[in-house]
């Protein structure tokens, strides 16, 4: 089985980069929890023009902002995926515990 993951950094919120109690931000707990997902081989970061932050992670700058742009980004790049996670990157609240 493969699993790709879809983290939405298209409009950042200033939650994303804010260190949280655990004392990481909201991104970097986004990026730990991809790879964490179970058969997790492809994690994409969907980023706007100007999100260049490196990592272990492909970025894809989808044509445009609306539905159809996005659905097609995604269904390009899961390829034949049989699972996928698709979550935002400002959200501080991600349980891992939740997957098992």
């Amino acid at each position: 089985m493969s699993t790709t993951v879809f983290i939405n950094a298209l409009e950042l919120t200033d939650f994303a980069y804010k260190n949280l109690p655990t004392g990481t931000t909201a991104f970097d707990a986004a990026i730990d929890i991809a790879a964490k997902l179970p058969d997790s081989d492809k994690i994409v970061v969907l980023g706007g023009e100007e999100f260049s932050r490196k990592g272990p992670y492909k970025i894809v700058h989808p044509a445009g902002l609306d539905m159809k742009d996005l659905i097609c980004t995604l269904k390009a790049e899961a390829g034949d995926s049989d699972n996928i996670f698709y979550f935002y990157c400002d959200t501080p609240l991600l349980d891992y515990s939740l997957t098992e």
